[in-house]
């Protein structure tokens, strides 16, 4: 599995153990789920050794947004990182699913 699919669960179930509100809560997964469809959309879907460091920042975020003590900015930030991910990906060409009559 790609590392990038694991990042985003692991966030997804970050999100889900946390506190939040529920409308938060199912802002920030719909934002996440959209991460993924964008990892499947992407011409660019290679298995990676090594996630980026968007990636990377992602989990630390989704931690410091869904401590116990929640706070409104924090839940921001994360989602302001989500649609940086998603904003790349919407920037590379896309494959297409058509096929050619030889």
């Amino acid at each position: 599995m790609d590392y990038r699919y694991s990042i985003i669960n692991e966030c997804l179930g970050i999100v889900r153990q946390s506190n939040m509100p529920v409308n938060n809560m199912l802002y920030l997964e719909a934002l996440l789920y959209r991460v993924k469809l964008s990892l499947l959309k992407s011409a660019n879907n290679k298995r990676t050794a090594e996630p980026s460091g968007d990636f990377k920042e992602l989990i630390s975020q989704a931690h410091a947004a869904c401590d116990s003590d929640f706070d409104e900015q924090t839940v921001r930030d994360l989602a302001g990182s989500i649609h940086v991910v998603i904003s790349q990906f919407n920037t590379e060409p896309t494959m297409s699913h058509k096929g050619y009559a030889g």
